[in-house]
C-alpha cells in the first residue's frame, strides 16, 4: 500500500492489507501452478516470501487498529449477550470446520474438490474458468497435507466478516448497532451454512468485495473534504489510486466467482450517484441491465427471451434511460467524466488481475473466451468433464445427444418432440426461483425464502429476516398519517395473500376448502408428531388470506403470465414504485452516506434477481448488509417509530432475543437432527459427527476417521473406483468426487440425468444400444445417489421420471454388474439374517428386490461390454 502512496488511513488499514495479501499470494502460486511447480518447498519459500516483506506492514496495522489508545465506551447488557452468541457460535463452527474430510456436498465435489486436485497435480487443472479462492486454499493440502487446514483457509472469510461489518457499521450507527448488525449477520443460516458444513466461497468473495465497499465509504465519506477533491498535483490523484486498487480487488475477485459481478455494478451505480444524483445514478441501472442483455451475461438466470424481445427491452430501457439523463440536465447534474474516468480505471485494475487467466484460458481453449472465463455454476457437468468431447461418437447418436455432449445450453434447433428430456436447468436452477409463471416469481420471493417454499434447505434459509422490515414499512415515519398507513397495511395484506396463494395453489386449479384438506391431511415424515400438531393452527391464520387470495386470482393470472419479458418489467416497475411509495418516508432527512448504502443494497438485490435465479448464496453481498440496513434505518433513525415508542422498542427486541435464541438451540442440536433416514436406529447424543469429533480431539487419525465415518460398502465403492485410474464414470448426484483419484480427468457428472435420458431416448430404450454408447464414449462405470430423485420439485416431475428410465435401463440387465450399495433389502437369497418386525429375514445389499430394511445412499454398477 505505501508503495502507491496511498493516504496513511488507507495503507494501514487491516482489511485492505489482507484482502490485497490474498491476491497477491494467489498470484503467485497461480505462478507456481502454470509450471507445474506448486509442492512444498515452493509454496513454502513463496509464504516466506511474504511473510519478510509484508510483516512490518502488518504489524504496524495490528497496533493501530487493535492496541492503539480507544475511546472509552459503554456496551449495554445486551450487546454483551449478542457478543457471547457470536463467540459460541464461531467456536462451534471452528470445531465443525475441523474435520478430516468435508461434510457438505457442495465441498465434496467442487469448493474443495478442486484445490486437493491442484496439490495433488502440484499445478493447475485444466477448468477453463478462474478458481483463485481454492489456490489459497489448496495450500493446506500442499504444505501441511491436512484436510482441516484446507477446510480452515476455506471458512476464514467468515471469520473477518464479523469484524468487517462491524468496523463498517460504525460509520452509521452506535457500537451497540454496530455489534448488532455484524452478529444478527453472522446468525444468518445462510451465513453459519458455509461458515462450518459447507465450505463454499461464496464468503471470500463477500469478504473481498465488503472491502472494497469499506475503503470507498472511508475515502468518500469520513475523509470527504481532503481526499476527494484532488489536493495533489500528482498525475494519479489518491482517488484514482483508490478505484485501481478496487478493480484490482475486483478482478480478484471475478475470479473467485462470477457473482462478485453483482457488487461490482452495484459499485457503478454508487459512483454515478455520487457525483451526478440520483437521476443519473437510474440511468445508469438501466444502462447496465441493458449491457446485460446485449453481452449476453444472464445465461445462468431463469430467464430466455426472443430476439425480438431482447430488442424491445433494450429499446425501451435505452428510452427511459434517456429520459433520466434529461431530468439530470434539467437540474444541472449532468457531468459524467468523473465518474466515467473511476469506471475506467476500474476495469483496468479487473483486467489486470484477470489477465493471468486470461492468457490460461487462451491457450487452453485456443480462443479468449470472457464468458468461459467469469463462468462459474453450480453445474459439475461443464466443469469436470475435460476429456468427454475426445470420445468417438457412435452414428447411433440423435443430433439432440451431440448437443448435450457437446455440453451446448441452446437447444432451440432440437426437435420440439426431444425437449422434455433436456430439464436439468429446470429441475436444479428454476427450483430456487419457483415454478409460478413470469413475475409472481420474483414478488412472492421473499416469502418463499423466509418460509423455504420453494428449496427447504438450511443454506437457503435467510431466517425472518424480510419481516423485520414490515414494521419499518407500516410506520416507517415519526408520526404516522393514517392514509399512507393504510396503503401500506393494505399492500402487505394484498401481498401476503398473493403469496399464499402462490406458495399452495400455483397452477390456480384448487379451492379454498381443498388447499385446506392438503394442510390438514398433509404428512410431515419423520416430523409428523411435531409439525402435525400446527397444522390446525396453520391452515386457520392463513384462511382469511387465501380467501382473500381467491378473490384476487385473476390479478395472479396477470402477474404469473408466463413471459420473461414481462417478469423484467414487473421487478423495474415494482422498485420504481417502491421508490416513489417510501421516498418521503424512508429517506426522509437522510444524509448522502446513508442513502449511498441503501441505493448499493438495493442495487444489488436488483441485478441479483436478474442474474441469479433466485439462488439466496449468489446474493449474499445484499443479504449480508440487510442487518445492517435493519439497524440505520429502523433502530437508530430519528424518525423511526422504534425510537418514538417504548412497545415497539420492547417488541422488536423481544423478538431478537427470541430469533437468537432459537438459532443457538438450532446450532447446538445433533448435526444428524432431521437429516437421518433412520431416526429410530440414530444416535442423537453427539453435537458433531462422531468421526469428526474424535479427529478433532486428536484421538484419531485422518484415516481411522474416514473407515469410522463411511461404512463397508460405501468404502468398497470409492476403493474399486481407485482401483484403475483409467476408468471412465458417470456420476448421478452422488458427492463422492472428492475421493476419487483424478477425478477431473474421469468423472462426468450427469446429476439431472440429461446426457442419459438422451442416450436412452436415442436408442429407442434399448439395453444393448445404450450400453454400446455407453461404451463407446468411455465409460466403466456408473456411480448413483440412490435418492436423486428426491431433489424433484418441478411440477411435472421430470427428474423422477428420468431416474425411473435409469432403473428401468439398470434392472435385470446382463451387460452392468452391481458392484457395491449401502441400500439392504429383504431376500430370499440374502446372505445376512437381520431381525424385522419381530421375525428373522434373509437378508442382502442389493438396489432392486422386495422391502427395504435400510434405504441407504449410493450404487456403483460395472458396466460389462
Amino acid at each position: 500500500m505505501k508503495a502507491i502512496k496511498l493516504p496513511e488511513s488507507f495503507s494501514s488499514n487491516i482489511f485492505l492489507q489482507i484482502s490485497v495479501g490474498f491476491a497477491i499470494m494467489c498470484f503467485g502460486i497461480f505462478l507456481l501452478g502454470v509450471i507445474n511447480q506448486l509442492n512444498f518447498f515452493t509454496a513454502s519459500i513463496w509464504l516466506l516470501l511474504l511473510i519478510i516483506t509484508g510483516w512490518k506492514s502488518l504489524l504496524d496495522s495490528l497496533k493501530n487498529n487493535l492496541f492503539k489508545k480507544q475511546h472509552k465506551t459503554t456496551i449495554k447488557p445486551f450487546s454483551i449477550f449478542l457478543i457471547i452468541t457470536v463467540i459460541i457460535l464461531a467456536s462451534v463452527n471452528l470445531i465443525t470446520v475441523t474435520s478430516p474430510f468435508p461434510l457438505g456436498f457442495d465441498s465434496l465435489t467442487l469448493y474443495m474438490n478442486i484445490p486437493k486436485l491442484v496439490s495433488n497435480n502440484g499445478g493447475l487443472i485444466e477448468v477453463l474458468y478462474p478458481y483463485n479462492w481454492s489456490l489459497i486454499v489448496s495450500l493446506g493440502y500442499v504444505i501441511f497435507e491436512s484436510n482441516a487446514v484446507a477446510l480452515h483457509l476455506g471458512s476464514v472469510s467468515s471469520i473477518l466478516l464479523i469484524f468487517l461489518i462491524f468496523k463498517i457499521a460504525r460509520n452509521y450507527v452506535s457500537t451497540d448497532w454496530a455489534i448488532f448488525s455484524a452478529v444478527l449477520f453472522y446468525t444468518l443460516p445462510l451465513i453459519v451454512w458455509p461458515s462450518s458444513i459447507e465450505i463454499k466461497t461464496d464468503l471470500s468473495l463477500f469478504l473481498i468485495m465488503l472491502t472494497v465497499l469499506h475503503i470507498i465509504i472511508e475515502f468518500y465519506f469520513r475523509n470527504q473534504n481532503s481526499q476527494v477533491e484532488n489536493s495533489s498535483n500528482s498525475i494519479v490523484d489518491n482517488e484514482s489510486k483508490l478505484w485501481l486498487i478496487a478493480g484490482i480487488l475486483v478482478g480478484f475477485s471475478l475470479g473467485i466467482k462470477y457473482t462478485s459481478l453483482i457488487a461490482v455494478l452495484g459499485l457503478i451505480v454508487f459512483l454515478f450517484y455520487f457525483y451526478c444524483g440520483k437521476f443519473v445514478a437510474f440511468a445508469s441501472l438501466l444502462a447496465i441491465i441493458v449491457f446485460i442483455f446485449i453481452f449476453n451475461l444472464y445465461t445462468f438466470a431463469d430467464l430466455s427471451f426472443s430476439n425480438i424481445e431482447i430488442f424491445s427491452l433494450i429499446l425501451v430501457l435505452a428510452v427511459v434511460a434517456l429520459f433520466f439523463i434529461f431530468l439530470a440536465k434539467k437540474n444541472g447534474r449532468i457531468s459524467t467524466k468523473k465518474p466515467l474516468k473511476l469506471i475506467f480505471i476500474l476495469m483496468i485494475g479487473s483486467g489486470v488481475a484477470l489477465l493471468p487467466w486470461g492468457i490460461k484460458n487462451t491457450v487452453d481453449s485456443n480462443s479468449l473466451n470472457i464468458s468461459e472465463l467469469l463462468k462459474k455454476t453450480e453445474s459439475l457437468s461443464a466443469k469436470f468433464n475435460i476429456e468427454l468431447n475426445h470420445f468417438p461418437k457412435h452414428e447411433l447418436f440423435s443430433p439432440i445427444l451431440t448437443q448435450v455432449l457437446n455440453k451446448n445450453d441452446n437447444v432451440s434447433d432440437v426437435n420440439q418432440n426431444n425437449l422434455d428430456i433436456y430439464t436439468a436447468k429446470k429441475e436444479e436452477i428454476k427450483r430456487y426461483l419457483g415454478y409460478e409463471g413470469g413475475f409472481m416469481r420474483f414478488l412472492s420471493l421473499p416469502y418463499d425464502l423466509t418460509n423455504k417454499v420453494n428449496v427447504d434447505l438450511f443454506s437457503t434459509d435467510i431466517s425472518f429476516l424480510f419481516l423485520a422490515f414490515i414494521p419499518l414499512i407500516l410506520f416507517g415515519h415519526q408520526r404516522a398519517r393514517l392514509l399512507p398507513v393504510l396503503i401500506s397495511i393494505s399492500s402487505l395484506v394484498v401481498w401476503f395473500s398473493l403469496c399464499f396463494w402462490s406458495a399452495h395453489n400455483p397452477d390456480n386449479s384448487l379451492s379454498v376448502y381443498e388447499i385446506n384438506e392438503i394442510l390438514m391431511n398433509k404428512n410431515y415424515g419423520f416430523a409428523s408428531d411435531f409439525s402435525g400438531h400446527f397444522a390446525s393452527v396453520y391452515s386457520t391464520l392463513i384462511y382469511p388470506f387465501l380467501l382473500l387470495g381467491s378473490y384476487i386470482a385473476p390479478l395472479y393470472l396477470l402477474l404469473s403470465f408466463d413471459s420473461d419479458i414481462a417478469s423484467i418489467t414487473g421487478v423495474l416497475v415494482f422498485s420504481a414504485l417502491c421508490y416513489l411509495l417510501f421516498k418521503n418516508v424512508l429517506l426522509k432527512k437522510l444524509n448522502l452516506k446513508s442513502k449511498s448504502l441503501l441505493l448499493y443494497v438495493v442495487t444489488c438485490f436488483v441485478f441479483w434477481l436478474i442474474l441469479s435465479s433466485g439462488i439466496p448464496w449468489y446474493g449474499i453481498i445484499g443479504f449480508g448488509l440487510l442487518p445492517l440496513i435493519l439497524a440505520v434505518f429502523f433502530f437508530t433513525n430519528q424518525n423511526s417509530i422504534f425510537q418514538n415508542s417504548q412497545i415497539i422498542k420492547g417488541i422488536s427486541f423481544s423478538f431478537i432475543f427470541i430469533w437468537i435464541f432459537i438459532l443457538l438451540l438450532f446450532r447446538l442440536s445433533p448435526l444428524l437432527m432431521g437429516k437421518t433416514q433412520n431416526p429410530e436406529s440414530t444416535d442423537f447424543r453427539n453435537l458433531f459427527l462422531n468421526s469428526s469429533a474424535l479427529y478433532a480431539s486428536g484421538q484419531i487419525t485422518e484415516i481411522k476417521a474416514f473407515n469410522t465415518a463411511f461404512n463397508l460398502e460405501t468404502r468398497k465403492i470409492i476403493h474399486e473406483l481407485n482401483k484403475n485410474k483409467n476408468t471412465k464414470i458417470l456420476n448421478v448426484g452422488t458427492l463422492f468426487a472428492f475421493f476419487i483419484e483424478e477425478n477431473d480427468k474421469r468423472i462426468y457428472n450427469d446429476n439431472q440425468l440429461d446426457y442419459f435420458s438422451t442416450l436412452w431416448t436415442s436408442s429407442e430404450f434399448n439395453k444393448i444400444t445404450t450400453t454400446h454408447g455407453l461404451k463407446q464414449q468411455g465409460y466403466d462405470y456408473i456411480l448413483i445417489d440412490l435418492e436423486a430423485h428426491t431433489l424433484d420439485v418441478t411440477p411435472d416431475q421430470t427428474l423422477v421420471k428420468k431416474v425411473i428410465e435409469l432403473f428401468d435401463y439398470l434392472n435385470e440387465n446382463p451387460y452392468v454388474e452391481l458392484i457395491a450399495t449401502d441400500r439392504l433389502l429383504v431376500h430370499p437369497q440374502g446372505d445376512k439374517q437381520i431381525m424385522l418386525n419381530g421375525n428373522v429375514v434373509k437378508a442382502k445389499y442389493d438396489v432392486f428386490g422386495y422391502e427395504t430394511i435400510e434405504r441407504g445412499k449410493t450404487a456403483l454398477f460395472k458396466i460389462n461390454f
